[in-house]
């Protein structure tokens, strides 16, 4: 596959992620987010022959950890609104999982800045011509 259409599925996906994820944002329902995983897996792969399987793997660990504590995170608040009270155990339960999430959101920023860098380092290098 020539290197431009990679970069052409590259761009679709991206765009396709950012389209899925403002819907998302304004409408969270159980079809935005199953759209939503389905187009940042499509994105995902398509990462994969421009920076790398490690690159991309890594990158795919933080986000899937991420989205697992924010799944954490969810099904304990549903949890407790279903409680009369919420004792200090709750609380401290809810912390924890609060600082959970957000450790994985700053790691899947930090892995998400280091695959845009290396993503422009590849594009600068395709430009070139020494891909």
């Amino acid at each position: 596959m020539k290197r431009q259409t990679l970069w052409d599925a590259c761009y679709a996906a991206d765009h396709k992620l950012a389209a899925a994820f403002a819907d998302f944002r304004q409408h969270d329902t159980p079809v935005t987010r199953t759209t939503m995983s389905a187009v940042i897996s499509e994105f995902i792969e398509s990462l994969r022959p421009l920076i790398g399987a490690v690159a991309t793997f890594q990158y795919e660990a933080r986000w899937r950890a991420f989205e697992e504590a924010l799944a954490r995170s969810e099904q304990l608040a549903a949890t407790i609104a279903t409680r009369r009270t919420v004792d200090a155990a709750d609380v401290e339960w809810m912390d924890e999982v609060s600082r959970e999430l957000q450790r994985t959101r700053e790691a899947f920023q930090r892995e998400e800045t280091a695959m845009k860098t290396l993503l422009d380092q590849v594009g600068e290098r395709d430009e070139h011509g020494e891909a």
